[in-house]
C-alpha cells in the first residue's frame, strides 16, 4: 500500500517544490522493488484511486497539461494577507522557496 500512497503524492510534487526530481522521490521503492521508471512517466501521473482497498486506477496526463497554471484571483478586499490579489497571474514557481530539505537513508524530508 505504501508503493501505491507514494504515487499518490506524486500528483502533489509541483506544491512542494523541492531540489529533487520525482523518481529520487521514489527511488527507494524503485530499489526495493528493482523496478525502473523514467522520469518522464512520473510526469504523466495525474490521479491515484483507491476503491475498496483493493484496486487502484492511475490516471495519466500528457505532462505538459499535468501541472499547476496561473493563479486566479478575484475579489477586492484581502483583510487577511495584504498581498494574494499581486498574485494574480502568477504560478506556484514565481513564490520564493521558504523551506529546507533533507534526505535521509534515501528518504526525503520538508520541513
Amino acid at each position: 500500500m505504501s508503493f501505491f500512497k507514494h504515487l499518490a503524492d506524486i500528483t502533489n510534487f509541483e506544491h512542494w517544490r523541492i531540489p529533487y526530481s520525482k523518481k529520487d522521490y521514489y527511488k527507494p521503492f524503485l530499489d526495493y522493488f528493482q523496478l525502473t521508471i523514467n522520469e518522464f512517466d512520473l510526469c504523466k501521473i495525474f490521479s491515484v484511486n483507491f476503491y475498496n482497498s483493493l484496486l487502484c486506477v492511475i490516471q495519466t496526463r500528457a505532462p505538459e497539461v499535468n501541472k499547476l497554471g496561473k493563479r486566479i484571483i478575484t475579489g477586492s478586499a484581502d483583510p487577511i494577507f495584504k498581498n494574494t490579489l499581486q498574485r494574480n497571474g502568477t504560478t506556484i514557481n514565481d513564490m520564493a522557496v521558504n523551506s529546507v530539505f533533507e534526505v535521509k537513508n534515501d528518504q526525503l524530508f520538508y520541513y
